[in-house]
């Protein structure tokens, strides 16, 4: 347990795109490694995007 769990802005990608209604995004693009999307848990807190990835690791 805590693997992910320190802040990392490495191979992260953020820009505004329209949708199809000609409103403005922000898209955020990051690699998760070998996170599974079960793993991970997404949550705004104010004005911060908080992902946060838990796995379990069984050696032996």
């Amino acid at each position: 347990s805590g693997l992910g769990s320190t802040p990392s802005t490495s191979g992260q990608r953020a820009f505004i795109e329209e949708d199809n209604d000609g409103r403005k995004k922000y898209k955020i693009q990051f690699d998760i490694g070998e996170f599974r999307p079960e793993e991970l848990n997404v949550k705004i807190d104010g004005r911060m995007l908080i992902v946060k990835g838990d796995r379990q690791v069984k050696v032996g």
